[in-house]
C-alpha cells in the first residue's frame, strides 16, 4: 500500500495564469514502478482534495469554482509522456513563443515559466510525467466539461525523488 504526506503547497500566480505545486512525501510497503506510483496517487484523495487551489479548498460559501481538468478516475499515468528536464524547459519556450498570446499574456506566461525553471533547476529529477488537455479532442471523457473549453491552457507536471521519497505536483492553468 502506498501512503502520501502532505508537505507544501505553493501557489504562484500572474493575472490569471497560475502554478499549483503541491509536494508529497510517500512510502510504500513495497517498492512499486514509477507509474504504478503514479497511478496510486492520481487516483486518491491526495490529488483530487490535498492539491486543489486554496480559494477552493476554503470555499465555505460554495462558490462554483473549476475543477481539476483531468477526470483522475479515467486518466492513467499511460495518458502522461516522460519528458527529461530539458524538454520541459523546451516545451515550455515552444509554448511561449505561439503567436496567438495578444498583448499581455506573453508575459505573465514568461514570468510563471522561469519561476518554475528556477524551481527545478536545481532538483536532481530528470523525469518529469506531463499531460496538456489540448492532447485530448472535445469528445474524450479523459478531461472533465466545460473546463476542457474554459481553461486556454491546462497542465500536469509530475516528478518523483526516490532518494526523499517525495512526490511533486504542478498544475498549470489559464481561464
Amino acid at each position: 500500500m502506498t501512503t502520501f504526506e502532505l508537505i507544501k503547497h505553493l501557489e504562484i500566480d500572474e493575472a490569471f495564469q497560475g502554478i499549483n505545486l503541491t509536494e508529497f512525501h510517500f512510502s510504500n510497503d513495497t517498492p512499486l514502478p514509477d507509474r504504478q506510483l503514479v497511478d496510486n496517487f492520481i487516483h486518491s484523495k491526495h490529488f483530487t482534495s490535498d492539491c486543489l487551489r486554496d480559494i477552493i479548498k476554503n470555499n465555505t460559501e460554495n462558490q462554483p469554482f473549476l475543477r481539476q481538468a483531468f477526470e483522475n478516475s479515467i486518466i492513467t499515468s499511460n495518458d502522461f509522456k516522460k519528458l527529461t528536464k530539458s524538454e520541459i524547459v523546451t516545451f515550455f519556450d515552444d509554448f511561449g513563443n505561439q503567436e496567438d498570446w495578444g498583448d499581455t499574456d506573453i508575459y505573465d506566461f514568461i514570468t510563471l515559466k522561469n519561476k518554475f525553471i528556477h524551481l527545478i533547476k536545481d532538483i536532481r529529477v530528470d523525469t518529469f510525467y506531463f499531460i496538456n488537455k489540448d492532447w485530448f479532442d472535445k469528445t474524450d471523457t479523459r478531461v472533465r466539461q466545460p473546463e476542457n473549453e474554459i481553461f486556454i491552457y491546462y497542465f500536469l507536471i509530475l516528478w518523483l525523488d526516490e532518494t526523499k521519497n517525495t512526490l511533486t505536483i504542478t498544475e498549470w492553468t489559464y481561464d
